[in-house]
């Protein structure tokens, strides 16, 4: 039996931070914000990604970060976000993601499409994420 819609199933401060969190990852994303972008994971936080190595703390994910084609502008898009509250100090979050790139003539061109299951933690009084999953759905090209 699924809880969505129940009253009372979420902390609603909770569920606000951590919407926050999936909403602003995808505009530092974009901006290139890269210590932006890392706060919002733990100091551990692993990013599994579909199908390439799996980046274990702050350290790989900014090494990553920085080697991505900042010439490419694009959007990320998240949506369809679900939280289950596994206490008061965790959750399991999944969203959908779409990214769009500019295409030659600056027209948006979808990039691709998945899923993001994530745990967040409350970490020193700020949710963050301590494990996210990027499964991909569809790929351009």
């Amino acid at each position: 039996m699924h809880l969505w819609g129940t009253p009372g199933r979420v902390d609603a401060a909770a569920d606000a931070a951590i919407r926050d969190v999936v909403s602003v990852y995808c505009r530092f994303m974009d901006n290139f914000d890269d210590a932006a972008v890392l706060e919002l994971f733990t100091p551990e936080g692993q990013w599994l990604r579909h199908g390439e190595p799996p980046l274990r703390g702050r350290a790989e994910i900014a090494a990553w970060l920085g080697g991505r084609n900042r010439g490419v502008k694009g959007r990320h898009v998240a949506s369809n976000i679900l939280i289950d509250m596994q206490g008061p100090e965790r959750a399991l979050v999944t969203s959908y993601f779409m990214v769009v790139k500019a295409g030659p003539d600056g027209a948006p061109v979808p990039l691709s499409m998945g899923e993001y299951h994530d745990i967040f933690q409350l970490d020193q009084g700020r949710w963050r994420i301590a494990q996210r999953q990027t499964q991909r759905v569809f790929r351009a090209g």
